[in-house]
């Protein structure tokens, strides 16, 4: 058989798009990706093409790459993506044979075209899933300010608002009072404003907000129920409407409390698990999507509170001597290896650079492995600069003026060499599968000991970290 091709396909700066594509390589498949000019993925030696994705253009320059790749699966990791497979699939002709072989490819990536518009949807998703019995909390599309009026004249207390197609905890507001409803629906439902779209452009280097300023894009708003509880996450792997594996996380620490998670604990969990099933059958869905649950204080009852219908930054992870990517590959008749996993099942793991950049001082006080892709020495020193969207004059700037980061902080290089390294001495069973040959620890560095990086590159500024510095020790400090 020949070697199975899958293409990454990200509008975001993400990590989680390298880290899949890493997984899927070491499976034995042709990776190609597709991502925006700065990506992390593009510093991956491994990749067959990078191609870019234009905002401009997103659909014509994904079906080129698709084109000129030919894959056997497309993995989209942001919720953009998804909608433009969703777009090439409807506009594709039934009559054409290429058109015929991309909605064949996309139906093999994402699943049954009869599901798409559930997939790509908060409120009606949740829904058609309480009918085949998820335990979901209340909640309703808003269409105006009535709707919220009459919400809270049944439901008076802390609710969330938030908007169809945001993302690790962008477009989510948990208000309290009815004037703060209505306020976060006026901003969530109207255009993105142009004044926002060009500080977005400028300052984080991302065009797409932009083009959507332009073609005036409304969003849809719901209103939930508010959970009071702990965070819970399930990445499933599927195929034709049927699981073909999972992985389960207790969230520990997330971004600003209710963004995406930084510290996550593997654990089994059947209730997701089931709800995970019923969500792929009633979609019929392939690929890869994501549940986020809320695990109620009171009564400890898992609450499904949105899908993710795309990978999620779980998917490299690895538990008993398998990941989500050997899933696919076996279903799709490769021959997945067999991954190394640590001893402890039950195991903490704070997500890099996440983890780094959001919970440097939890690091500090806690023993926890965090997944640094030491195997991957160059991934490892661009996911530890300053992301792509906050290098340019304009992001410096502000900067310096206001901390407005959505990706958190970057650590010095000092700091980041001195967490890094009490880290890796404090390892236990859990975190054995970093291999000690691969690790050097000169004067407090911590990274893997075989890059050598040009002096000029050593003296720049925090944006570094343990970009390339770190990679050769810090002992000349």
């Amino acid at each position: 058989m020949n070697q199975l091709r899958v293409l990454i396909a990200t509008t975001t700066w993400w990590p989680s798009a390298a880290r899949l594509a890493v997984a899927f390589h070491g499976h034995g498949a042709l990776v190609s990706a597709i991502c925006p000019h700065g990506h992390p993925m593009r510093v991956l030696r491994s990749l067959r093409a990078v191609h870019a994705y234009s905002a401009l253009a997103p659909l014509d320059t994904l079906a080129r790459a698709i084109r000129q790749e030919t894959p056997d699966l497309i993995v989209p990791t942001d919720d953009r993506v998804v909608a433009h497979l969703h777009a090439l699939h409807a506009s594709a002709t039934a009559h054409d044979p290429d058109s015929v072989a991309l909605r064949a490819l996309i139906e093999r990536s994402l699943g049954a075209p009869d599901g798409f518009s559930l997939s790509g949807t908060r409120d009606r998703l949740l829904q058609a899933v309480q009918a085949d019995g998820v335990r979901v909390p209340a909640g309703r599309s808003i269409a105006g300010v009535d709707d919220l009026r009459a919400w809270f004249a049944a439901r008076p207390g802390r609710c969330v608002i938030k908007t169809e197609g945001s993302w690790g905890g962008s477009g989510v507001s948990v208000v309290h009072t009815l004037a703060d409803a209505e306020a976060a629906f006026l901003a969530m439902s109207q255009p993105l404003t142009l004044r926002r779209a060009v500080r977005i452009l400028l300052f984080d280097g991302d065009p797409f907000p932009f083009v959507q300023c332009l073609r005036r894009e409304r969003r849809t708003v719901t209103v939930q129920a508010f959970i009071e509880g702990r965070q819970a996450n399930i990445m499933a792997a599927c195929r034709d409407g049927h699981l073909l594996d999972t992985l389960s996380v207790d969230v520990l620490r997330a971004q600003n409390g209710i963004g995406a998670a930084t510290v996550v604990r593997m654990v089994d969990c059947p209730e997701m698990e089931a709800a995970a099933a019923i969500v792929a059958r009633r979609i019929g869905a392939s690929g890869l999507f994501g549940l986020d649950f809320m695990i109620e204080t009171a009564t400890g009852l898992y609450y499904l509170i949105e899908m993710n219908p795309r990978a999620t930054q779980l998917g490299h992870l690895a538990r008993r001597g398998r990941d989500l990517a050997a899933a696919l590959v076996a279903a799709l008749g490769g021959t997945p290896r067999i991954v190394a996993t640590p001893a402890d099942e039950d195991q903490v793991v704070a997500l890099f650079p996440q983890a780094l950049r959001f919970e440097a001082d939890w690091l500090e006080r806690n023993r926890t492995r965090i997944d640094v892709p030491v195997d991957q020495p160059q991934l490892t020193a661009e996911l530890l600069r300053r992301p792509w969207t906050k290098r340019s004059p304009f992001a410096r700037i502000e900067g310096w003026l206001r901390d407005n980061d959505a990706n958190g902080k970057v650590l010095s290089q000092r700091r980041a060499a001195t967490l890094l390294a009490k880290l890796a001495s404090q390892r236990t069973e859990a975190s054995r599968d970093i291999p000690s040959s691969r690790i050097a620890r000169l004067g407090g560095g911590l990274m893997p000991d075989h890059i050598s990086v040009p002096e000029h590159r050593r003296r720049t500024d925090d944006d570094r970290v343990v970009g390339a510095d770190i990679m050769e020790g810090v002992s000349s400090r």
